[in-house]
């Protein structure tokens, strides 16, 4: 029996037209750790937002996009992510820190993170934390929204995830596709103080490596085992 499946399926593989495909498991991670060290990390700052002195950053009518920085985390936030740091748009986070502003409260920030996913995604999460809170959106599907301002006191952030102090993870399976993904964080500031952002998230997928058409070589080795594979099969029969 052993030898008559080896033999079908070797006959399967060469039969027309002539390939076999292969498939394959992918995860791929990403978090935040600014532009510098991550092209595919940005922030679009809306118009007329200001930084450290009062600085314009943003001017015009139109929203611009700005490089993520990784900042020194407030004294009292939890520390980042394992493989992360806390980002933002400027000094931020450490009030000790030389340059650091505070970010008007209202202001909501967009920061982006792209990734590609090649195959068909299976499944994908991500750990957020946030000063004050933040939304998460994937492919423009909102996942999760910002925290309630409803009761919402703020104490250090909000008090309600997304918050600073425990990482909060938002399934992100149900928006993922093949290609391109857009994962994007509306980063608020709701009571003063320090403001940032920090990430760790992993996709998974499965793909075909496509078709492969054996080699002539192959073709030849391949032969001559279902040659070998015939002999035995008539040797067994005869015993």
């Amino acid at each position: 029996m052993r030898i008559s499946m080896s033999l079908k399926s070797i006959t399967l593989c060469l039969a027309a037209p002539l390939y076999c495909a292969i498939a394959s498991a992918d995860t791929i991670s990403f978090s935040s750790v600014g532009t510098a060290a991550d092209p595919n990390e940005s922030v679009t700052l809306a118009p007329g937002t200001s930084g450290f002195g009062g600085v314009l950053l943003c001017p015009g009518n139109t929203p611009c996009t700005a490089n993520a920085l990784a900042i020194d985390q407030h004294p009292f936030w939890a520390s980042p992510l394992p493989g992360s740091s806390w980002i933002s748009y400027g000094i931020t986070g450490d009030p000790a820190d030389s340059g650091y502003f505070v970010v008007p409260n209202g202001e909501v920030e967009t920061f982006t993170e792209t990734f590609f996913v090649t195959g068909t995604p299976t499944s994908g999460s991500v750990q957020v934390m946030s000063d004050d809170s933040t939304s998460v959106s994937l492919n423009g599907v909102l996942l999760m929204a910002e925290a309630s301002q409803v009761g919402n006191k703020y104490s250090v952030c909000s008090d309600f995830p997304i918050t600073c102090t425990t990482p909060t993870t938002v399934d992100l399976t149900s928006a993922l596709q093949p290609g391109l993904n857009v994962l994007t964080f509306g980063l608020a500031q709701r009571n003063a103080v320090s403001y940032g952002l920090d990430f760790v998230g992993t996709v998974n997928s499965s793909s075909g490596s496509g078709p492969g058409v054996p080699e002539p070589a192959s073709m030849v080795l391949l032969g001559s085992g279902l040659m070998g594979l015939g002999v035995a099969k008539r040797r067994k029969a005869r015993q």
